[in-house]
Formats: structure tokens, sequence, C-alpha cells
């Protein structure tokens, strides 16, 4: 597996690692409930483009959530996006939460 460095640095792996050593880190840091799911997001990109959300156990950051995008190019290279989207999630969340407070409010007001 081959990145940029901002996608080294999304992950938390250093700049001089090799191909090999990135794609074994990588996957050994998808959290081990998401294996399965992202083993499956794998196999389809032979086929299709295709996108996962996926939890990440980045080593200094902890748990992180990433959506990662990608396609079969025509010299049959993979070619994707990963994507940082914890915040994105946690705003949902939060927004979820402040939905169903503002609600439980105005049903006890009445």
């Amino acid at each position: 597996m081959y990145g940029n460095d901002c996608f080294l640095d999304l992950i938390g792996v250093s700049k001089e690692v090799d191909a090999q050593e990135c794609l074994k880190f990588h996957l050994e840091h998808v959290h081990p409930e998401d294996q399965e799911q992202f083993g499956e997001y794998v196999r389809k990109l032979s086929e299709e483009r295709t996108e996962i959300v996926y939890r990440f156990l980045h080593p200094e950051k902890g748990v992180m959530m990433i959506r990662c995008s990608g396609k079969k190019m025509e010299d049959g290279t993979i070619a994707g996006i990963h994507q940082d989207i914890s915040d994105i999630v946690r705003l949902e969340k939060d927004k979820i939460l402040e939905t169903y407070l503002a609600e439980t409010n105005e049903k006890l007001r009445n």
C-alpha cells in the first residue's frame, strides 16, 4: 500500500515505511469489529468503485472514524482516498442528542 505524506500522517505511520509494511500496519489497525466489513470492501474494489466508513485504531489519537473510497484503475492498481471524519461523526451524534433533549424539554413543558 502506497500513500502520500498526508495519508501516512493520517494513519500514524513513518514516512520511511515501505509499501508492504504500510499495508500490514494499516490492516492491523482496522478496528477488530470492522475487519470483516473492511475485507468485503477490499473484495469489491476489484469490481466497482466503492466506499466504506470504518474505525481505525491510531497509535496516538486512539479510535478514529475513516471514510475510504476507492476504485480499480485501468492499469489494475487500486486508487483511493482516506478521510478522517471523526469530528463529523461526533457532531452528528451531538446534533442527535441536542434534538432529543430539545424534544424532551418540549414534551415536559406541555
